[in-house]
């Protein structure tokens, strides 16, 4: 901390401090560490809200997410459906919502990251690869499309409608990488 002399014959009490750089980033991180407290604190009334919910009160929850999409309330249905994660954190469907939910709202990134989840919780669902390399093609990330796109060819085998897509975006991914080298 800088020291000014407001009178050079008055006492040491008469000194006042200018703040300094490192006064001024430490006020900045009690800025986010109070943001982060808030945060967390709402996530604390949400948890008391939710805790204790039963198997069939989150199946309600999450219906009252699937209206909300099918009514174009995709905002809202985020909100619902990020809740479900964190109540039921072991579902993939939960995860899977959250994501579609946000791909429609053109948050692709966010939107990968939640399908991410999804698989790695129910690996040999083609689907969620399948979702991820969407949002990932989307976002013009071919190297990430072309990985999420090659499991979902793996674990879709069987499925002909939905391999078939898969199919025609894996070329489409190909054909623009070959075009990128």
């Amino acid at each position: 901390m800088l020291v000014e002399q407001t009178d050079s014959n008055q006492e040491e009490s008469n000194y006042r401090t200018l703040p300094t750089e490192s006064d001024e980033k430490l006020s900045k991180q009690v800025e986010v560490l109070v943001d982060h407290f808030e945060a967390l604190q709402s996530f604390f009334e949400v948890y008391n809200q939710y805790q204790g919910l039963t198997h069939e009160q989150l199946e309600n929850i999450y219906a009252l997410a699937q209206s909300l999409v099918s009514k174009g309330n995709y905002e809202y249905a985020e909100e619902v459906f990020f809740k479900l994660t964190l109540f039921g954190s072991e579902q993939a469907r939960f995860w899977s919502g959250l994501g579609k939910v946000r791909r429609q709202q053109k948050k692709y990134t966010l939107a990968a990251d939640a399908f991410s989840v999804a698989s790695m919780l129910d690996p040999t669902d083609g689907h969620h690869w399948f979702d991820i390399a969407q949002c990932y093609f989307i976002s013009k990330n071919y190297s990430e499309a072309a990985m999420a796109i090659s499991s979902a060819l793996k674990y879709m085998a069987g499925e002909h409608a939905h391999y078939q897509a898969a199919q025609r975006l894996d070329e489409r991914i190909t054909q623009l990488i070959n075009k990128e080298k």
